[in-house]
């Protein structure tokens, strides 16, 4: 076993025993100790993205998560197929940007949903109501979305011409840690395209 000391690292993709996780020194791989298997009570114990957890380099490019360390917030649901056990989606987490399309994508009640999740996990929400150059009643969509929206940010853009992008760039300092949360079509690949300057996902249109 390595006697390498533990260093700090962040989670930034978790399927099941295996990660990837960010250290001073760049990205590697990781797996999880079977000390961290045996003592999670359930799944919402193991490593979620997101997740400030301890680890012990193995190699150049590979390290052993031992500890995940105290969630400062969270996003999660019930798993599928169980009544109660938790999964957890992302953790650590500053802002949700619930993406709600002002097409046939726009569902009041589903962003309802989206709030109670951020807010239960106490991440503050942000609803990105995007397609603004392809809607005729925005403004009636708008006032529907700030009806629901409580204490919410409400903003109005569109990922494809940049309208209103600069408003939400803003809440994107360095040092923030933001999700994108919204159905197929809503333009989350769209709008992180955007965001970035760089065509990090593949889009296509909506049917």
């Amino acid at each position: 076993m390595s006697s390498q000391p533990l260093i700090q690292a962040r989670v930034c993709f978790a399927g099941g025993q295996r990660a990837r996780v960010l250290t001073f020194d760049g990205e590697c791989d990781a797996y999880l100790s079977g000390t961290l298997e045996f003592l999670a009570e359930s799944a919402a114990d193991l490593p979620a993205t997101g997740d400030i957890v301890l680890v012990r380099p193995i190699d150049a490019a590979t390290v052993l998560i031992e500890q995940v360390l105290p969630r400062r917030t969270k996003l999660s649901r019930r798993a599928a197929g169980t009544r109660h056990e938790e999964q957890v989606l992302a953790a650590n987490v500053d802002l949700a940007l619930i993406l709600c399309g002002l097409d046939g994508d726009f569902n009041a009640r589903r962003i309802e949903r989206y709030l109670a999740v951020a807010h239960e996990g106490g991440v503050e929400p942000v609803i990105v109501l995007n397609k603004a150059d392809c809607c005729d009643d925005r403004e009636e969509r708008l006032a529907a979305a700030r009806a629901v929206a409580g204490d919410s940010l409400v903003l109005l853009i569109s990922a494809l011409s940049g309208e209103g992008c600069e408003a939400l760039a803003g809440l994107l300092a360095p040092g923030v840690t933001a999700v994108l949360l919204g159905s197929s079509g809503a333009g989350k690949s769209t709008l992180l395209n955007r965001i970035t300057g760089s065509a990090l996902h593949l889009t296509a249109a909506v049917s």
